[in-house]
């Protein structure tokens, strides 16, 4: 119990944080018919990760928060109102490896080199658009 608290808060500590909105642009993407055009999944995520509006346009709530324990996974949901900014730091320890499930799903697994912290954000497309549907947490 005591390492499942030591945990989420580790990941509102890495992931959660607070972002100044009004100093990011909200991206839309329209075609001339006013349709929205589908974006490939590498322009999507380098957006997602850098404009907080973009991001919580992007998540389908409630969100799944999966942390997975020894004694087995415990289930979080996170509303819109308990949502925050999710930070995907770059640093010479962070790790990114995307893996492409198929042509609508990817699986961008986080970590950091010799800690233990392991985590997936699973993506999927639906009606040409990407949305975060759930986290996976597998850290040690």
């Amino acid at each position: 119990m005591k390492r499942s608290i030591l945990l989420i808060a580790l990941l509102i500590g890495i992931f959660l944080g607070c972002s100044d909105p009004s100093s990011k642009t909200n991206v839309t993407r329209t075609g001339k018919s006013g349709v929205i055009k589908s974006v490939d999944f590498d322009t999507f995520f380098k957006e997602f990760k850098t404009d907080s509006l973009y991001q919580l346009t992007h998540v389908k709530l409630p969100l799944a928060l999966l942390i997975v324990e020894e004694e087995g996974t415990i289930t979080k949901m996170i509303n819109k109102k308990d949502l925050k900014y999710l930070k995907f730091p770059n640093t010479k320890e962070t790790i990114y490896k995307k893996h492409q499930v198929n042509q609508n799903q990817v699986i961008v697994q986080y970590m950091i080199e010799d800690t233990g912290i392991s985590v997936n954000y699973n993506f999927d497309r639906s009606k040409g658009q990407w949305q975060l549907v759930f986290i996976k947490d597998e850290s040690d």
